[in-house]
């Protein structure tokens, strides 16, 4: 599984760095190196994408939650805030090495889901898992329903993408929109030319997502909350980087400021600090807000002031390495490192072909400012 749900925050956040490796490793490679590894990875992908419950009409991956300690609600199953920030990020980042339109359209789905979860959260910010009954999901229905609603060739092309689902309790009867295989594939098997398949796919899920069912659900508390707001901040800038909308932007920038009241309002914890001063920096590459980075270097220096005997993690260590570099970086000094970070100016001449050729090739080393 490339980000297993059922372990911590950092435990994931190793599985999601790992993979990044490997998609860098694979972008810098000669064109005339083997295909081993990039076939290998890219089928990993495309297996978890459609081996595992994605909900492809509101997006995000579906888990059984008593397969874990994180719940004992009799309502078992979610999608977890976590594993979807992480597996937005990986899915994302794989279109930029393959290529292949289904990682980025699965990873933009799940960035639409966890938006609009914000707007059921307080002070825009994710603070619960919602936890259903199988059948309550928003992706769960039943067949004679959706024999009512679809014409029969878009009923078709959907068992046709869906069959077999791996939740063994959905019954003949019923049906989870969780894709078993590419919609190439699905139409080919109901002999219907994919052109046709592209165009009636779009019309069953437009007509699924505007009827409105009813959905019963109970609620936790989502772990270790503000750092996974300050993970999702991160996700959203670079979603805004490979071309977000403008909303995203304003939603991002909310997110910040509201983070940011949290950590003045409440005790101060060391760990907390380093992720929002490091989601703080991966907003700056949108907008280059003064504002902005006076309270990054206000946090910084309240980061220097905490006690250094809070133990730190891999995860802290590399977001304090970024936070270290950063404050060279624009202090105009210079350290060797893995992590790259450009600080181009606004009146550059060919400031969008630099970007654009920055962009051409993936690195997520590679952080860019417009100041």
């Amino acid at each position: 599984m490339l980000i297993n749900p059922h372990t911590s925050i950092l435990h994931q956040w190793k599985q999601k760095q790992s993979i990044l490796d490997q998609l860098q490793e694979i972008a810098s490679l000669p064109i005339t190196s083997s295909s081993h590894q990039r076939d290998t990875l890219e089928k990993e992908f495309i297996e978890f994408i459609f081996q595992n419950d994605i909900d492809f009409l509101f997006g995000g991956l579906l888990v059984d939650g008593h397969t874990s300690q994180l719940t004992s609600s009799r309502q078992k199953y979610y999608k977890p805030t976590i594993t979807n920030i992480y597996l937005a990020e990986i899915l994302i980042a794989a279109d930029q090495v393959f290529y292949h339109g289904i990682f980025s359209f699965v990873g933009n789905q799940i960035i639409g889901y966890l938006i609009r979860e914000i707007s059921n959260g307080k002070n825009n910010l994710l603070d619960i898992n919602r936890f259903t009954d199988l059948n309550n999901s928003d992706c769960f229905f039943s067949l004679s329903v959706l024999k009512d609603l679809l014409e029969d060739k878009e009923f078709h092309l959907l068992i046709a993408l869906t069959s077999p689902s791996s939740i063994k309790e959905v019954s003949s009867e019923d049906l989870l929109l969780s894709y078993t295989r590419s919609l190439r594939e699905a139409a080919e098997n109901i002999d219907m030319h994919y052109k046709e398949a592209q165009i009636v796919e779009f019309s069953l899920l437009n007509k699924l997502k505007t009827n409105k069912f009813e959905r019963d659900f109970s609620s936790s508390q989502i772990e270790n909350g503000f750092v996974v707001n300050c993970e999702l901040l991160a996700l959203l800038s670079k979603h805004l980087i490979n071309g977000g909308d403008a909303s995203s932007a304003k939603l991002a920038i909310e997110i910040f400021h509201g983070l940011h009241k949290q950590l003045l309002d409440d005790s101060v914890d060391a760990n907390d600090l380093v992720s929002l001063i490091h989601a703080g920096i991966m907003l700056l590459q949108i907008d280059f807000d003064l504002d902005l980075v006076v309270i990054i270097d206000k946090l910084t220096l309240q980061l220097a002031e905490q006690s250094t005997s809070q133990k730190t993690n891999e995860k802290s260590e590399y977001q304090e390495m970024v936070i270290k570099l950063f404050q060279q970086r624009k202090n105009a000094q210079s350290n060797p490192s893995k992590i790259q970070l450009l600080f181009l100016s606004r009146q550059q001449i060919d400031l969008d072909a630099r970007l654009m050729d920055l962009r051409a090739k993936f690195n997520p080393c590679c952080l860019v400012f417009i100041v």
